[in-house]
């Protein structure tokens, strides 16, 4: 998915909202990341939900293991798919031609607030994924809040382009 938002964006859209999709790169990379990354973590919701319709989370409650591991467990492995969604996105930008303009310590402080931020919202997806009636409703309530979220802010067009009321 985060490449294929990437080619999307950039070479759909790039001239249209830039004039130029080299120098649209620059700006829509870091926002593809977070548009990824957002909606890698409506997995998390959706796989919680179909564990706990089959019965997986009552067989852990039969062992010995502290009730909180299977789900802080869900959300841990969630930042290894948050690393390589990371990676997957600025490796594709860099053989695109985007390039980082900050120094290591920059770099790794955004990796780092991408992250929290990846982490935080799989946290708001394992509560709707506990709460839904079923893998798809959790889907698709997830989808309508993180879609126009995602598409309705400044992360792909420039503010000075949105309208005002936006």
């Amino acid at each position: 998915m985060p490449i294929v938002l990437m080619i999307l964006f950039v070479f759909l859209f790039g001239t249209a909202v830039a004039g130029d999709w080299h120098k649209y790169l620059q700006f829509v990379v870091p926002g593809v990341a977070v548009q990824s990354l957002v909606f890698a973590s409506i997995g998390t919701g959706v796989a919680l939900n179909a564990d706990s319709r089959t019965g997986i989370f009552d067989r852990f409650r039969s062992m010995p293991v502290a009730r909180a591991a299977p789900l802080v467990g869900y959300l841990l492995g969630d930042i290894v798919r948050y690393v390589v969604t990371f990676v997957i996105v600025f490796g594709l930008g860099a053989i695109l031609g985007f390039r980082i303009r900050g120094g290591v310590f920059e770099v790794l402080v955004a990796f780092g607030l991408l992250v929290l931020f990846s982490y935080a919202m799989c946290w708001l997806s394992a509560l709707v994924g506990m709460l839904g009636k079923s893998p798809g409703s959790v889907q698709a309530f997830a989808f309508v809040v993180m879609f126009p979220l995602t598409f309705g802010s400044n992360i792909l067009v420039p503010t000075d382009r949105l309208p005002g009321w936006l």
